[in-house]
């Protein structure tokens, strides 16, 4: 079973110590090593993945994505370590869309997770809420300038503190964000 409250206090902890949307500053402080290479432009290329060998940890990098998907990517990848799902391990962030999965497997709930602790990280929860009060979800994602999907994980974290009354009001969204965010510059996955 998910712990929200323990996702949101280890987000917390790293968002005080290395600052907001730091996520590099994270990996850093972690002692992970990230390499970055280039994994290909095929929409099913590799986007990320992390693999824990005893006690070394790396995640690689697809070096040919676009700037604005590497965040969350590497948050993503990120909460697998945090989130300790690496017993020995290798994940791959591999998924055609980038929203929330409603499997029972062990694995559904690590992804699950470790997107909640992306959220969680990179979307200040005062400023997502301000937003969604005044926007619906799709206007209020333009704005912080995330995916609609990666919004929703905020938003059901929220919904689960008690600081939104209804989800259906910011209508969830799932689509194919990462099956269709851009690899390199001027390419346009099919």
């Amino acid at each position: 079973m998910t712990d929200y409250k323990m996702i949101q206090k280890k987000a917390a902890d790293l968002r005080d110590l290395y600052g907001p949307a730091n996520i590099r500053g994270v990996i850093r402080g972690l002692d992970l090593t990230l390499l970055e290479l280039p994994m290909g432009t095929d929409p099913d290329s590799i986007r990320a993945f992390i693999i824990k060998n005893n006690r070394c940890a790396a995640i690689t990098l697809n070096s040919d994505l676009v700037d604005d998907a590497v965040p969350f990517i590497l948050a993503h990848e990120t909460g697998h370590y945090v989130m300790n799902h690496l017993q020995g391990a290798c994940c791959a962030f591999r998924d055609s869309h980038f929203g929330y999965s409603t499997g029972s497997t062990e694995l559904a709930r690590m992804e699950n997770e470790a997107t909640f602790f992306a959220a969680e990280y990179l979307l200040d929860t005062k400023e997502t809420l301000d937003l969604l009060h005044e926007y619906d979800m799709l206007t209020a994602a333009k704005i912080l300038k995330v995916p609609p999907e990666f919004l929703d994980f905020k938003a059901r974290l929220m919904l689960h503190d008690g600081l939104i009354d209804s989800y259906s009001e910011y209508i969830p969204v799932r689509s194919d964000f990462l099956k269709n965010a851009p690899l390199a510059a001027g390419s346009v996955p099919v």
